[in-house]
């Protein structure tokens, strides 16, 4: 047989709810941060990877196109069946594409980088006050529940006293009758005088003889 299980105070396991709710919270807590923190140095990472490419590749299309074209290209409009016009039209796309690209790479700072950075902040504040809000109703709930038990002992030690009380007066009670039924008082009485009476009357006829 497996031994009874242990009788487990009600307060302890108040604390120990306590706890685990406490440790929940902080948990979630640091989880949401750390998903905020990576999300941060992940976009901030993205975007100085971005930013380095795109200098590196307007530097290269620049150099590229700094050198000289024939006389030919330079006049003329672009001209998609120039084989020179279609390379020097390509390297223009490409510095204009990095400096898109590095546009976005500002952008990571402001829609992505600072406001994750905010949020988490935020959160650690929001989580201090909770702990502190959590902390004082814990309190309170564990004064309410020792004044609870300190109560329902009282009553269990009151009822217990009760109990004895009761017994005890039943017990009294049931040895303190006597065995036999016990005659009215009027019986006893008129027992007693007819007693009497017969003295009386025998006394008075010895004295007449």
């Amino acid at each position: 047989m497996q031994p009874p299980p242990r009788k487990v105070r009600l307060t302890q396991e108040l604390k120990h709810t306590q706890a685990e709710q406490m440790s929940q919270l902080q948990i979630k807590h640091q989880t949401e941060c750390d998903l905020l923190e990576d999300l941060r140095t992940f976009s901030q990472k993205r975007a100085a990877v971005e930013r380095d490419y795109a200098q590196a590749l307007q530097k290269l299309a620049n150099q590229y196109l700094k050198r000289e074209w024939p006389e030919s290209v330079a006049e003329k409009q672009a001209d998609h069946r120039n084989m020179f016009c279609v390379w020097r039209a390509y390297l223009e796309g490409t510095v204009q594409a990095t400096q898109f690209r590095l546009g976005a790479c500002d952008n990571y700072k402001v829609q992505v980088v600072d406001p994750a950075k905010t949020a988490r902040l935020q959160k650690e504040q929001q989580l201090r006050k909770c702990i502190e809000q959590l902390t004082v109703i814990q309190a309170e709930l564990q004064d309410s529940v020792k004044e609870l038990t300190k109560s329902r002992k009282k009553y269990q030690e009151a009822e217990t006293m009760a109990q004895a009380v009761r017994e005890k007066t039943e017990l009294e009670t049931k040895y303190s009758q006597p065995e036999g039924p016990v005659p009215p008082r009027w019986t006893l009485e008129s027992s007693e005088g007819s007693k009497i009476c017969h003295v009386t009357t025998k006394v008075w006829q010895h004295c007449r003889n």
